[in-house]
C-alpha cells in the first residue's frame, strides 16, 4: 500500500475526528463544562460580595434593633435610608477592590429590606 492510498483511506477517520472535536468543543461551552478565567473571577466577586453583605446585614439588623426600632420599621424604612444605613456597616476588609463597597452595600440594602 503506498502513502497516497494510506492518506485516503484514512481521510474518513481524519474527517470525523476533526468534525468529533469540534462538535464536543461546543457542548461543551454551550453545557458551562468549562470555565473560563473570567466567569471562575465573577463568582469569586460575586461569592465575596455576597458574604460581606450577610455580614453588613446582620450588624445592620443589631444596630437597629438595639436603637429600640422593631424589624417591621426597617421593612417601611425609606429606600435612601436604608442604603445609608447599609453603607455605614460595610465591613472596612473588602480587599483591594475599592468598587467592591458599593455592590456590598447595594446588597446589604437588599437583604435589609427582607
Amino acid at each position: 500500500m503506498t502513502m497516497k492510498e494510506k492518506l485516503e483511506t484514512a481521510k474518513p477517520v481524519i474527517g470525523g475526528a476533526v468534525v468529533g472535536a469540534v462538535a464536543i468543543t461546543i457542548v461543551a461551552f454551550a453545557a458551562n463544562w468549562v470555565v473560563m478565567a473570567d466567569t471562575m473571577e465573577e463568582n469569586v466577586k460575586a461569592s465575596r460580595v455576597n458574604a460581606l453583605a450577610e455580614v453588613c446585614e446582620e450588624m445592620a439588623r443589631d444596630h437597629w434593633l438595639v436603637q429600640g426600632n422593631t424589624l417591621e420599621g426597617l421593612s417601611g424604612y425609606r429606600n435612601e435610608e436604608r442604603s445609608e444605613l447599609a453603607l455605614q456597616f460595610v465591613p472596612a476588609s473588602t480587599g483591594e477592590a475599592p468598587d467592591i463597597q458599593g455592590e456590598v452595600a447595594d446588597a446589604c440594602s437588599k437583604l435589609l429590606r427582607s
